[in-house]
């Protein structure tokens, strides 16, 4: 067990889990106790860790909740023992706004239901969609041009174009026609908002209870529901057949039974997919910028490469494998801000994480931000240098040492149809603009569901002519 000689002498005053290190109370109802702010929760769950080892307990007083940050520790919680444990609370919670999809299933039916979705993620089936994602990028540069004489929150622009990409590459569907669109996008951010505040609040009203907050959640729900069961009627009324990831998923067998998903289960998983892909993908890309606008050689070198392989063309899913280094900055930056900064689970049964004994019940979080920023696994891992996503660097590295889109079973059917995305994105907007932030200071991240820019992320464009 890795433990500094502070954890020893911490763990002589401070309740122990047989073995696990506790943290100091972090509760505020704890007289004399530090607060711990929601937002802050990533850098708290590192200093935890650079002061008391690879595992800690945090040590509150109305749940077991329990942090690793070791790549061992993670791959025997995400693989070997991954049958010992469900999702956790917080991922649970998610439920409430996006159904029983594949982020919040468990057991027989997320398997059932894994396999039935995995063909539409295919590599081959995905490459269908890039002309999409490239479509609605464009789109968006398109708009810039004639507003980039006023700095741009570069943050809210980014979760705009994915939620653009989501709408085309999920339904088909025209992200243009505002009066249609915009309600439901309006209605998704309000409710993921929602979710994201009773993630951080101690006392949580019941779900039940007619509060204003409450109404308005389950009002937007319907809407929701009414637009997307809309989508997929309209879709098998026509007989349409579209590259898109509804047509990909209605067409979807369980190749074990020939079974196809129900229109409950198509909905939970668009609304999965929509939220999930628009949340994580648009925060990417915004950290993303921010170290590029930081770092003028890093920018400078992306920009040539793009122009070596596409001159003013726009990317095609076949041309990706030949920018290397705009992979390499996504994964750098994802690396430093990861959207998803931690993974949760919850123990079904008393069971065991190396030496440690994890009772039933315990809340377990891989911190995915402490991984990222372990000084024993990434020199000097506060500094945003690509170089280290080369191949041979990768090839070095424990693969359980960078995971921002999980692992394991379990690991985000998404990562690919991610990944595409933001390359196209990102190659399109260095093409046709240089951009600096108006602040020379990084902005700090807030935990939320997603790890995302505490503060407006302004940006001056400059378009290249």
């Amino acid at each position: 067990m890795l433990q500094s000689a502070n954890a020893a002498n911490h763990t002589q005053h401070a309740p122990t889990l047989r073995g696990i290190p506790a943290a100091p109370s972090v509760h505020w109802l704890l007289k004399g106790a530090p607060s711990l702010k929601v937002g802050e929760m990533h850098q708290y769950f590192l200093q935890c860790h650079r002061s008391l080892g690879d595992i800690v307990d945090l040590n509150l007083p109305f749940s077991r909740v329990i942090v690793i940050g070791s790549p061992a520790l993670a791959k025997e919680l995400l693989t070997a023992r991954h049958g010992d444990y469900r999702k956790d609370f917080a991922t649970r919670t998610l439920s409430l706004a996006l159904g029983n999809g594949l982020l919040t299933s468990e057991g027989s039916f997320w398997a059932k239901q894994r396999r039935i979705a995995q063909p539409a993620f295919k590599k081959s089936h995905l490459a269908q969609l890039a002309n999409l994602m490239v479509e609605a990028t464009d789109a968006l540069l398109s708009q810039w041009e004639s507003r980039a004489s006023d700095p741009l929150n570069i943050s809210e622009e980014m979760h705009h174009l994915t939620a653009s990409i989501a709408a085309k590459t999920l339904f088909g569907y025209d992200p243009s026609d505002v009066s249609a669109f915009g309600p439901f996008s309006k209605a998704l951010h309000s409710n993921m908002t929602f979710i994201s505040n009773r993630f951080g609040s101690l006392v949580k009203a019941p779900s039940w209870l007619p509060i204003p907050s409450h109404l308005r959640f389950f009002k937007n729900q319907r809407l929701l529901d009414r637009q997307i069961f809309q989508f997929i009627e309209d879709r098998k009324q026509s007989g349409r057949q579209a590259a898109d990831l509804l047509g990909m998923l209605l067409e979807s067998k369980d190749e074990d039974t020939g079974a196809q998903m129900t229109p409950q289960q198509l909905r939970d998983e668009c609304m999965t997919l929509f939220a999930a892909g628009q949340e994580t993908s648009g925060n990417g890309l915004a950290w993303t910028m921010m170290y590029l606008a930081q770092h003028d050689q890093y920018r400078q070198q992306v920009r040539a490469e793009v122009k070596s392989v596409l001159a003013n063309a726009h990317p095609r899913y076949e041309d990706l494998q030949n920018l290397p280094f705009l992979k390499q900055v996504v994964e750098e930056s994802m690396r430093l801000r990861p959207p998803a900064w931690a993974i949760g689970r919850e123990a079904i049964r008393d069971t065991e994480l190396g030496e440690y004994r994890i009772p039933k019940g315990a809340q377990v979080l891989v911190s995915i931000y402490t991984l990222h920023l372990r000084g024993d696994i990434w020199e000097s891992p506060e500094n945003f240098q690509p170089e280290r996503f080369s191949k041979e660097e990768t090839a070095k590295r424990a693969r359980f040492s960078y995971l921002p889109f999980g692992a394991g079973p379990r690991m985000c059917i998404g990562n690919h149809f991610a990944m595409m995305e933001m390359q196209l994105a990102l190659a399109m907007i260095v093409q046709r603009f240089d951009f600096e932030m108006e602040s020379a200071h990084s902005l700090k991240g807030e935990t939320r569901i997603t790890l995302r820019p505490e503060t407006s992320m302004k940006m001056n464009l400059k378009q290249i002519a």
